[in-house]
């Protein structure tokens, strides 16, 4: 065996070297891959990674067989990931924001995400040519980055979230771009309201009835109840009178006699467009004296206050500085207002438009790499402040509808001394004081920074009076007050006490994901001989899904100390059921002194019913109700009945009101107050003569689409007129027209976005002339070939220079014009400069008139070389241009198109240089030469 094993080796040792080197190579190949010494062999590619809504880019990448890895920097920086490559072989960054980090490391071959360590699996992460790449499942599941991989066409289809900071940069471009769109708008045309000398708009009317029936019992002693009926309601009926606004209100009170008193007679002028003066008030004036009446003020009042409630204050300045070349945005009251990109340096700097309450301020900073910084600021400005250097007055004098008709006469100025700080002044004379003829009043407003306000009034030996109010960023409003009256004084007699102090205060919270408010109240009162103190603590909120109201009420007065406690709560049940219950409970007495349930169904639109049992531990006794509402769309009322004891209490409320329609002229009836309010109708009409004015036989346009900021409208299918209800009076509003509404391409508007001031009542009304437009066009020929460069001028009846064109080589002369009646002409100054000279022939062009215009073409301006006519040389050009008319040498062809024709809509102003502009489509609807340019006006 031994002597044959070794001659079995020295056999293979003699083998040839050709088949060693055969047999190493299947070896080499049948070995394990661990045993290479590069264990992976890639082939380096560009990959298309396409990404819903945002678009594709080519990506380095490698492939092993069917694996794919893809260059995490160059994805990254298409998806606008910060990611930086560090020594080492080390990626850092960040993805959605700078909080959100994240590693990958090649040495430790793991990536560390939101804190978390991911370890790789070998192959997983690889490094080529310095870059380091990862398998596309790795993004999927460590970065939400879904990847999947097309491998026949090369392509990958990446899933990514839309707070990208990718998608989040095209939301920003897209508002950046937006900017300033609905916010700020320039009219074409601005009115201002027009009023008559009289015109009835409509009345309000109410009426409410009470009868009580049955037995009254006090006492143990029983009397019969009289049945007896109080009624009481009013009538207030509202027009324009002598270019104003006027209202005439009559109340009654059962069988009380009418007099004076009970009718408030009232005339107001609005003058919007003065400054001033804005107001001018005759008859009833509410609120006009510093004083407390009880009685009404006629008489007169003047004032160069807004009408409407002030909105705009004035500007708020912030500059301050971040890093450079970042782009800081400016939100107001969550609105993208203004943004700008730093320098260098890293300032910014905004004029802020505030407005009056709270206004929220938002810087947002944006790095270049992604990085995101907020900055957020309440400004709250308060109503009492005026803006710096404005002044405001009142005057005001009357007769007080007393038993001595005493005189009243007062003037109350207030100024802005900065834009911190209001001071204001006043005097008044009242003969109904016995102690003193005239009343003096000094008022301040000061803010101490953004969420502070301090109040005061001073009216000399009369009262002193300061309010402090502050607010917080957490939404918690703190109110001190104090006002001291002097003793014996007469001008307040409602208010009999010596000083008042009041510290309020409301907490808003949030718990368990709902929203809660709690109020807290401390009131004391200072008598001659007494004082009185009262505390009120409330909750507001949804407990178990009804919404609850939790309040304790602790009043002491002298010795004695009450404590209340009431508990409210609304449910909702099924079949439109609310369910009401209150419970009050005094614990100086540990019982309960009354409870109430109600119950509420709502039957169908505008109908609803009622009832509730309520019962008085601490008087012994119960109350029930029965109740029925309803709105009927012409009117609207109530019925309701009390049982109380042995009385039971019917009672009726009916109110409703009627107005004038403006467009049909006829009486509209309504369950609501219309009176005070404000509407207006659009009519767009086709003005055929061109005289802007609405003519029986010019017919309205029902298609012109009408948009008013800040309104809904309706259309009235009928007439085409467009309704606008529910406007508030003395404000302005933007009223857009689109002219690519409307149904012919012979039809223009000259205005498209119209302000107008709206006035009280339902007769503000603004016609929208539809122009007619005719179309034209010509061409410029020398030997009949088509010139270019030569200016065209057309003129109309009254030899006005209406439009000038250039003619060029491969283009007809084509335009759209309103008139009817026109004159063509080349500009024979630069005829003379290139001698030239025009043919003899009419130069006169008339159109048809009618609902859809006229065409006419196919005429040419010949020239010639040969020049008819010279000047003198001393003659100025000025010379050419006056003999437009006399010397007329242009041959006319006209061919004009009688009937209607569909015309294309085109651009409002083409240009001349752009053959392929949207006139030449327009052109060619009527079959002309290719050789046509488009333009109209």
């Amino acid at each position: 065996m031994g002597t044959h094993g070794t001659q079995n080796t020295y056999r293979f040792l003699q083998m040839p070297r050709q088949f060693v080197l055969v047999l190493g190579c299947v070896l080499f190949f049948l070995l394990p891959q661990g045993v290479h010494s590069k264990p992976y062999e890639f082939d380096p590619i560009l990959i298309y990674v396409a990404v819903p809504k945002l678009g594709g880019t080519e990506i380095p990448g490698l492939i092993d067989r069917q694996t794919l890895y893809l260059s995490v920097t160059d994805l990254f920086a298409f998806l606008k990931i910060k990611a930086e490559a560090q020594p080492g072989g080390t990626i850092a960054g960040f993805v959605l924001h700078q909080l959100d980090q994240y590693t990958i490391s090649l040495t430790d071959h793991s990536i560390t995400y939101k804190g978390q360590v991911h370890g790789l699996n070998p192959g997983e992460l690889q490094e080529f040519e310095g870059n380091l790449y990862l398998q596309i499942s790795t993004f999927g599941e460590i970065f939400e980055l879904s990847c999947q991989f097309d491998f026949r066409n090369l392509q990958v289809k990446l899933e990514a979230s839309p707070e990208l900071p990718v998608f989040k940069q095209i939301r920003r471009e897209l508002m950046r771009k937006n900017l300033g769109k609905g916010q700020h708008y320039n009219p074409d045309m601005a009115f201002l309201p027009k009023y008559t000398l009289a015109d009835f708009e409509g009345l309000d009317w109410n009426l409410t009835l009470n009868k009580w029936l049955g037995l009254i019992q006090r006492e143990e002693q029983v009397v019969t109840g009289t049945p007896g009926v109080q009624s009481r309601g009013f009538v207030s009926m509202g027009g324009e009178l002598g270019y104003g606004n006027f209202n005439a209100r009559i109340n009654w009170f059962g069988n009380s006699e009418l007099t004076f008193r009970n009718v408030d007679l009232r005339w107001k002028r609005v003058l919007t467009s003065q400054n001033t003066l804005r107001q001018i008030t005759l008859g009833r004036i509410n609120g006009a004296s510093f004083v407390t009446l009880f009685q009404p003020i006629t008489g007169i009042g003047l004032t160069n206050a807004p009408p409407v409630v002030r909105k705009s204050f004035g500007f708020h300045t912030i500059r301050d500085f971040t890093r450079p070349f970042w782009i800081v945005e400016l939100y107001l009251n969550n609105e993208l207002i203004e943004y700008l990109k730093t320098d260098e340096t890293g300032l910014y700097h905004f004029e802020i438009p505030l407005n009056y309450g709270s206004n929220k301020l938002q810087l947002k900073l944006f790095g270049p790499s992604g990085e995101e910084e907020l900055i957020e600021e309440t400004v709250f400005i308060p109503f009492l402040l005026l803006p710096k250097k404005e002044l405001i007055y009142h005057i005001n004098a009357g007769i007080v509808q007393g038993l001595e008709f005493d005189q009243l006469a007062n003037a109350q100025l207030s100024y802005g001394l900065t834009e911190s700080f209001t001071i204001g002044a006043g005097m008044e004379y009242y003969s109904g004081l016995s102690d003193r003829l005239f009343i003096s009043r000094f008022t301040t407003t000061k803010k101490l920074g953004n969420n502070v306000l301090l109040s005061t009034e001073w009216m000399p030996d009369l009262k002193a009076s300061g309010v402090l109010n502050t607010r917080t960023k957490n939404g918690i409003i703190l109110d001190l007050s104090y006002e001291n009256l002097a003793k014996g004084q007469k001008a307040f007699p409602q208010l009999n006490y010596l000083s008042l102090s009041r510290i309020s205060a409301m907490i808003p919270f949030k718990l368990r994901g709902k929203m809660y408010n709690s109020r807290i109240n401390f009131t004391e009162l200072n008598f001659p001989k007494s004082k009185n103190q009262t505390l009120l603590w409330s909750l507001n909120g949804t407990l178990f899904g009804a919404m609850s109201n939790f309040s304790t009420l602790v009043t002491k007065y002298r010795e004695a100390a009450f404590v209340t406690t009431t508990i409210q709560q609304t449910y909702r049940l099924p079949a439109d059921l609310m369910l009401n219950g209150r419970v009050q409970m005094n614990y100086h007495r540990m019982d309960y002194s009354s409870f109430m349930l109600g119950l509420e169904k709502r039957l169908q639109s505008g109908l609803r019913v009622n009832t509730f049992y309520q019962v008085s531990l601490k008087f012994q006794n119960s109350l029930m109700g029965l109740g029925l509402r309803y709105d009927l769309g012409f009117f609207q009322g109530t019925t309701n009945s009390r049982l109380q004891g042995n009385q039971l209490m019917l009672n009726q409320a009916l109110m409703g009101s009627v107005i004038q329609d403006q467009v049909t002229g006829n009486l509209n009836f309504s369950s609501k107050s219309e009176l005070g309010r404000a509407s207006l109708n659009i009519v767009p009409f086709l003005d055929i003569n061109d005289n802007n004015v609405k003519d029986k036989e010019e017919p309205y346009e029902f298609e012109l689409s009408v948009k008013v900021k800040g309104a809904s409208s309706t259309k009235d299918p009928k007439s085409g007129i467009t309704q606008v209800r529910n406007l508030m009076p003395y404000q302005d509003y933007l009223i857009e027209l689109d002219e690519n509404s409307l149904p012919e391409i012979s039809w223009r508007l000259d205005h498209k976005k119209i302000q107008i001031g709206i006035k009280p009542g339902n007769s503000n009304e603004l016609e929208v002339p539809i122009k007619v437009v005719n179309e034209i066009a010509g061409k410029v020929v020398l030997n009949n070939v088509a010139q270019g460069g030569i200016r065209v001028l057309f003129f109309n009846q009254d030899q006005n220079l209406i439009k000038e064109m250039v003619s060029q080589r491969w283009h007809f002369l084509s335009f759209r014009i309103k008139s009817r009646h026109l004159h063509v002409s080349p500009d024979t100054a630069q005829l003379r400069m290139l001698e030239m000279d025009w043919e003899s022939g009419e130069t006169e062009i008339r159109f048809e008139q009618g609902n859809f215009g006229d065409y006419s073409a196919g005429w040419e301006i010949k020239l010639s070389n040969k020049v008819v006519q010279s000047l003198p040389p001393n003659a100025p050009e000025e010379s050419f241009k006056n003999n437009y008319f006399q010397d007329s040498s242009f041959s006319l062809k006209e061919s004009t198109v009688s009937k209607p024709v569909e015309l294309t809509p085109s651009l409002e102003i083409l240009n001349q240089n752009n053959s392929q502009s949207k006139g030449d489509k327009v052109m060619s609807s009527f079959r002309r030469k290719r050789s046509f340019i488009g333009s109209k006006f």
